[in-house]
């Protein structure tokens, strides 16, 4: 019922918004540039294609953490429900009921505020950053309490990355060819998340299950702290000279 009162709401909202479809500048151009467009656009722009492969390494380091999380309650967690006479279900409900009202706070706070106006792969790359290291302290800690805290922290950070990410595609891809790269953006980055999920659970079959979820956090840091430092993903804080021109196809 609650799933289906949001999916209601969400209709709602949509319903009072204005959608705009730009005119195709290439209505002639037939299907088969219509499927390689995207890659062309992306391929063409360094900028973009170090965000979109920073959301895919951060996907493939995260994602199978569904899988992972409640392995935890028979491993670095049991002492802990244990000694507080918990049940695996109570803390299994602890877990994943932080980790959703840290997402929920996320986005209420991301949508408040509006993210930022200059620097936004700041606001990208500093929240994955924190993000994989609450992955790590999830994994590594032995306490209920503090484990739920990483995941609060995990929900606060993921909606203002996502946002600050949607608002630099939105400002350098143009509204008319948008559709034909958002479909490559979204296959690429989130193609790794079957592959996330399939690693995960057989890395937990040969490992403990906290030692897999805190070097993936540590590994998703990492990444993101490089790219922090990665000057063709900051030009993308510069005015973008790429919204109007067409990507070349030789």
């Amino acid at each position: 019922m609650v799933d289906a009162l949001s999916f209601v709401v969400a209709a709602l909202v949509l319903w009072q918004l204005h959608v705009p479809t730009p005119p195709r500048q290439d209505a002639r151009a037939g299907l088969k540039r219509d499927l390689t467009y995207g890659w062309t656009f992306i391929l063409a722009r360094p900028a973009l294609l170090n965000l979109l492969l920073t959301f895919t390494l951060f996907n493939l380091l995260t994602v199978g953490s569904g899988v992972l999380r409640p392995l935890l309650l028979t491993g670095t967690l049991a002492d802990d429900i244990a000694a507080h006479a918990w049940t695996p279900s109570t803390a299994l409900a602890a877990l994943y009921t932080t980790l959703g009202l840290g997402s929920v706070v996320g986005g209420v706070i991301i949508s408040a505020w509006g993210g930022l106006r200059e620097r936004r792969t700041l606001g990208i790359l500093i929240p994955l950053f924190v993000a994989g290291l609450a992955q790590a302290l999830t994994g590594g800690t032995h306490s209920v309490l503090i484990a739920s805290a990483g995941l609060v922290v995990y929900g606060l950070m993921t909606p203002s990355a996502a946002a600050h990410s949607m608002s630099i595609w939105q400002s350098q891809v143009p509204p008319e060819v948008q559709g034909r790269v958002f479909s490559v953006r979204r296959m690429l980055s989130q193609f790794t998340n079957p592959i996330s999920t399939a690693a995960a659970g057989l890395a937990a079959a040969h490992l403990p299950a906290g030692a897999v979820l805190s070097w993936a956090g540590v590994a998703a840091a990492v990444i993101c702290g490089l790219q922090l430092l990665n000057p063709a993903v900051r030009s993308l804080d510069d005015p973008a000279p790429s919204i109007h021109p067409e990507p070349t196809t030789g």
